[in-house]
């Protein structure tokens, strides 16, 4: 993660739960409110590194370059990604970044 996307996290979870002005008269809150922040930034942090994938495979992925290499089709409420000609059959969106970022950059 850059540290711009880091900074924008961290900026979400202070809007999320801020901290009070007055100090002193507040100090029990700020330090739930920095906890509960610090919980959201590690939790959101995961989140985004878990599912992320980068921009250029995503205008890919829905791309008229991609529809033309893979017919799409879905079965019993299951989506599949086929290359037309090969034994090429993708069950998943990693199958396809991973497809992707070995063979299409």
């Amino acid at each position: 993660m850059t540290d711009k996307s880091a900074a924008a996290i961290r900026e979400f979870a202070e809007k999320q739960f801020p901290l009070s002005k007055e100090l002193k008269k507040e100090v029990l809150y700020n330090q739930i409110q920095q906890a509960k922040q610090d919980e959201l930034l590690s939790d959101l942090t995961a989140l985004i590194s878990e599912h992320y994938y980068p921009k250029a495979f995503t205008k890919w992925f829905r791309s008229e370059e991609f529809f033309n290499e893979f017919d799409e089709y879905v079965e019993d409420g299951k989506t599949y990604w086929e290359k037309p000609l090969s034994i090429l059959i993708f069950e998943t969106i990693d199958e396809l970044f991973n497809y992707w970022a070995n063979n299409e950059k």
